[in-house]
């Protein structure tokens, strides 16, 4: 039976075969040489050069900045010109990664247009919409997922820039504050900012540490992370009084950043005695659920896929196809409502050996014995 007489196998082939394609592509512009290569500057110089952003002013205005560092008792160690090239190289990779992620995710939509071409020409154009949308689901599922996952790397490579500009925007932020016409809740945010720079650099920015060095810097970076929140959480509490504080801690990060210390951005009095506790394998458990229901549909396709291959009924395929997934999903889950793998084999082995007990002999069915046969003879 050759493809063009199964319409859905065939959907089915093309439209895999496009998402693979998709997938490919993508991987070869996001996931090469990421730390040596850095597309993302290169990206962020073509857009300088046509939008003429060398000379357009940075998102934070230098001048407001050292006068918002003085208001609040704090003395930078840096010149003006250095502090705006920190800026302005904050601002290129802000703008090259988002220019990057984007561009990254429209070029593999290129092919999988000229799958959905080549799917129109398929028998059935239900089918072929149907499963053309899936598939299309399932691609950009995927690079959305992985996008994410760039991001993070990204900026964690490109933290060492970013920090500069998201903290002198938190500490504009926290100057606001202060002087009583801000918005906690707008602090709050850029604070967040901060702490995901940190986390991304802590696992991303320093991929050449062994293993014992990028433990400590983990360990440290969260301590750092945790300080941070614990005084943008004391901004909520008590309003402007508390804005000082969370601006010196920015402050210090970013000046002990800019020289390198990057295992002594805080001091330890400033750092909390222990790292809150986190429930353990909640990351790695979602992931696996994750895979094991993707493979609980994929498994479930295929029993549908060759139920009609072997000319199974459609509702009948359905019906396969829908046990397939649910009796997937008991024998992995099923112990919390009740039902573990080894009651459900015990239970369709019961059912087949009550089915064999039911059909007859080879050779007919049996009389039953007459009322004469079974009364005992008298001797």
């Amino acid at each position: 039976m050759s493809l063009s007489e199964m319409p859905w196998v065939a959907s089915g082939t093309l439209s895999a075969t496009g998402g693979v394609v998709a997938a490919l592509i993508w991987r070869a512009i996001c996931g090469i040489h990421l730390q040596t290569a850095r597309p993302w500057r290169k990206v962020a110089t073509v857009l300088s050069r046509r939008s003429g952003a060398g000379q357009r002013p940075t998102v934070v205005n230098v001048a407001e900045y050292r006068a918002a560092l003085t208001s609040l008792g704090l003395v930078t160690q840096a010149t003006e010109a250095q502090l705006t090239e920190r800026m302005r190289r904050g601002d290129h990779a802000e703008r090259g990664i988002g220019a990057w992620l984007a561009l990254s995710m429209a070029v593999p939509m290129v092919p999988w247009m000229v799958g959905a071409f080549v799917l129109s020409t398929a028998e059935d154009w239900w089918l072929t919409l149907h499963v053309g949308l899936a598939g299309l689901g399932f691609v950009t599922t995927g690079m959305l997922h992985k996008a994410h996952i760039a991001t993070f790397v990204a900026r964690g490579l490109e933290a060492p820039l970013l920090l500069s500009r998201d903290i002198g925007i938190a500490v504009l932020r926290c100057k606001a504050v202060a002087d009583g016409h801000g918005d906690q809740l707008h602090l709050d945010g850029g604070v967040g900012v901060v702490i995901g720079d940190l986390r991304s650099f802590s696992k991303h920015g320093y991929r050449s540490a062994d293993l014992k060095r990028r433990a400590e810097l983990i360990d440290h970076t969260e301590r750092v992370c945790g300080a941070l929140h614990d005084s943008a959480g004391r901004v909520l509490v008590d309003g402007a009084e508390a804005a000082p504080n969370l601006a010196r801690l920015l402050h210090t990060i970013a000046e002990r950043a800019a020289q390198g210390r990057w295992l002594g951005l805080l001091d330890e009095a400033d750092l909390p005695e222990s790292l809150p506790l986190e429930p353990s394998g909640t990351r790695r458990r979602r992931i696996t659920e994750a895979a094991v229901v993707l493979l609980l549909a994929a498994g479930a396709a295929a029993a549908v896929i060759g139920a009609m291959a072997l000319q199974v009924p459609a509702q009948y395929a359905a019906v396969v196809g829908l046990a397939a997934f649910l009796g997937g999903g008991l024998a992995w889950r099923g112990s919390r409502v009740g039902v573990t793998s080894r009651s459900m084999f015990s239970t369709i082995g019961a059912a087949f050996a009550q089915q064999q007990d039911q059909q007859p002999p080879p050779g007919g069915p049996t009389q039953p014995p007459t009322p004469e046969a079974e009364r005992p003879r008298d001797e």
